[in-house]
């Protein structure tokens, strides 16, 4: 009977059983929103993703571990995709290529990277990967311009949780949703380094040092002014290049040893620290 009502926009199965849907589905040509979370669901089925007016697909909490390759065929249509809490190890290619997607809900997967090719994505506004096992957040992440919530706890890597805590996070209802662009604006930064081999963080709430920029051995000049570092790493010592590192006005304790291996640094400035 359900499958009958061909002017039927929004449809949820939500907190069922089902482990398949039916092929009549497709019928359903006004379907806009269709929600199967907390079900049994091993694929987001085949007959979803004919349907040309589908806008929303939410599929969490299921048993998920692969994406079906006809979501290609959304490529232009598709603004929602959620698959949070599945067992999804990669993203396909195919996600980059969904044009039009502004949601992005991966989190409490099985991913352990999150490919560049994220910057295809412009459209994003929502990129939810929290509680997967990434270890390296990809620069290119510094491309999607109109991400407002970016949502990352919970994995392996270090980053970018710098732009995200501390003083920034603590005076923001949402840290997430205003954090979002802040953190989008760091990997920006980052990505202009590497061609400018110069890259200033000054003012920018960080409360650990960028880990990222110790892997830019070309780097001539960082700046990291009033912030709230507390620490510098050892690995700073790959930075080889660096004549100018400006760390004033922070809360350093102690310098590493490691810092000594900078023959190249002609300034180093310390001020207003707690050393």
């Amino acid at each position: 009977m359900i499958v009958a009502m061909g002017m039927l926009k929004h449809l949820s199965f939500r907190g069922n059983k089902f482990n398949k849907l039916p092929n009549e589905i497709s019928k359903m040509i006004s379907l806009t929103k269709l929600d199967v979370g907390g079900n049994q669901m091993k694929e987001i089925p085949k007959v979803v993703c004919g349907i040309a007016s589908m806008r929303h697909i939410i599929f969490d909490n299921n048993l998920i571990a692969t994406l079906a390759p006809e979501l290609e065929k959304m490529k232009g249509t598709l603004l929602t995709l959620n698959f949070a809490k599945n067992m999804v190890t990669q993203l396909p290619d195919l996600v980059f290529g969904l044009e039009k997607l502004q949601t992005l809900d991966a989190s409490g997967n099985r991913l352990t990277e999150l490919n560049p090719s994220i910057a295809q994505m412009t459209t994003l506004t929502a990129l939810l990967v929290a509680d997967n096992m990434i270890e390296i957040f990809p620069l290119e992440i510094g491309r999607l311009k109109n991400l407002t919530d970016f949502s990352w706890r919970g994995n392996r890597s270090r980053t970018p949780f710098e732009v995200l805590d501390g003083r920034f996070a603590q005076t923001t209802d949402s840290p997430n949703v205003v954090g979002a662009s802040k953190t989008v604006e760091y990997f920006s930064r980052c990505l202009v380094a590497l061609q400018t081999n110069t890259i200033n963080l000054d003012h920018f709430d960080l409360c650990t040092f960028p880990n990222d920029v110790v892997n830019f051995s070309a780097l001539t000049e960082l700046s990291v002014h009033d912030n709230m570092v507390q620490i510098v790493p050892s690995s700073i010592a790959g930075m080889e290049s660096l004549k100018v590192l400006a760390l004033h006005s922070n809360r350093i304790v102690a310098l590493p040893a490691a810092i000594g291996k900078l023959t190249n640094l002609h300034v180093l400035n310390l001020a207003s620290n707690l050393l």
